[in-house]
């Protein structure tokens, strides 16, 4: 760039702030407190002083009874269903691949979802350490202990 194109530069940038000076960027507007609270009720907002809000909040926790014992009772949790633990023996031959051994596991409901546990085993390097051999596994396992289980580490 030469001397000229320099200054030229230099001066478009100068005019292009004084533009923005001048049209009011970062103004501030000057709203007063009934503007400001006209504005809020148009967009449908409720405007309460805090001595108001303070004794609104008051009475609406003293309204709230306290639940009885039976009232309790009813809002725990539904006691869980026993789950049915899978055990499987699996057989990993020669040549397997990993993707072979997460259907085995879920067609023997050992696993929820094959392709996560597929993942799994490529993203934490146990896919290039999987042994030959028969594994005993069930549903109680998770992703980590199947994998320990079939690479024998």
């Amino acid at each position: 760039m030469n001397k000229r194109s320099v200054r030229s530069f230099s001066i478009g940038i100068l005019f292009a702030a004084l533009l923005i000076f001048i049209s009011g960027f970062g103004k501030e507007t000057d709203l007063s407190l009934k503007k400001a609270k006209e504005v809020l009720k148009d967009e449908g907002y409720v405007v309460v002083t805090k001595e108001d809000y303070a004794k609104l909040s008051a009475a609406q926790t003293k309204e709230v009874p306290e639940k009885t014992e039976e009232q309790k009772v009813e809002t725990k949790a539904p006691e869980k269903e026993e789950v049915k633990v899978v055990h499987f023996a699996l057989e990993i031959t020669s040549g397997m691949s990993t993707g072979e051994i997460s259907s085995k596991l879920k067609q023997a409901n050992v696993l929820d979802n094959e392709k996560e546990f597929e993942q799994f085993l490529i993203e934490n390097g146990y896919h290039t350490k999987v042994q030959v051999g028969t594994f005993e596994l069930n549903s109680e396992m998770n992703h980590e202990e199947i994998a320990k289980i079939i690479t024998k580490s």
